[in-house]
């Protein structure tokens, strides 16, 4: 794996509302290590979730250069940025995202089905992966049999599906007390030391900021490092 996981290089965003340009991303130069967890720490409408989807490659820079896992984004064709989601990007969101009628070990599998792994072996996984989160006796709980804490345990589940080489968390804990938010702080820092993963995290919650290992700030789509 690349040294850096994450390379920007002057990245901006733009997006067009009405008559105006609204700048987004202002000229981001960002770098993050392998094997770290990141916080990108900043207030609403700062750029971060931007930032986020461009890192997922769910969204397209205006200009500049993206590298994740040693991949140029913008080399990359529809199908190919498709295929580098579902093989080195995992998404965790604020809230949670599961389908209702499948099961914590459904919900895990569904991102194996979409890569075409046999049904045995995604269950093997998404059985492992759940167990790691410590949920091994909620395998066939949905997810209204399940707390907030829970749900969020079983998406950071869901993001390591496919293995992939960095998560991407968007305010994972914004929807869970102080209990809950600490042992999701404390599941991403084992996912980063365990399982040498890199982790980014957008967040306002300051036990994340404290806990990253690198953590940088973002205000009106410019960045910087605090620590």
């Amino acid at each position: 794996m690349a040294e850096h996981v994450v390379v920007l290089e002057g990245v901006v965003k733009q997006y067009r509302m009405g008559g105006h340009v609204v700048d987004a991303l202002r000229g981001v130069d960002l770098t993050i290590p392998s094997g770290v967890m990141a916080a990108i720490i900043g207030p609403s409408g700062s750029g971060k979730t931007t930032l986020l989807n461009v890192l997922g490659a769910l969204d397209q820079p205006t200009s500049g250069k993206v590298i994740v896992a040693g991949t140029e984004l913008g080399s990359l064709t529809e199908a190919e940025l498709t295929a580098h989601r579902r093989r080195t990007v995992g998404f965790v969101f604020q809230d949670y995202g599961l389908i209702p009628n499948l099961t914590a070990l459904e919900n895990v599998m569904l991102p194996m089905e979409f890569a075409r792994v046999p049904v045995a072996e995604a269950t093997r996984r998404a059985r492992q992966r759940l167990e790691a989160v410590g949920l091994g006796h909620r395998l066939g709980h949905r997810p209204s049999r399940l707390s907030g804490g829970e749900q969020q345990r079983v998406a950071i589940a869901r993001a390591l599906a496919n293995d992939p080489a960095i998560v991407l968390a968007d305010e994972p804990t914004g929807n869970l007390d102080t209990t809950a938010g600490r042992e999701i702080v404390e599941v991403l820092r084992r996912l980063v030391k365990e399982r040498g993963k890199t982790a980014v995290v957008v967040t306002h919650d300051a036990q994340i900021a404290e806990a990253a290992d690198v953590r940088f700030h973002i205000q009106d789509g410019k960045i910087s490092q605090t620590r």
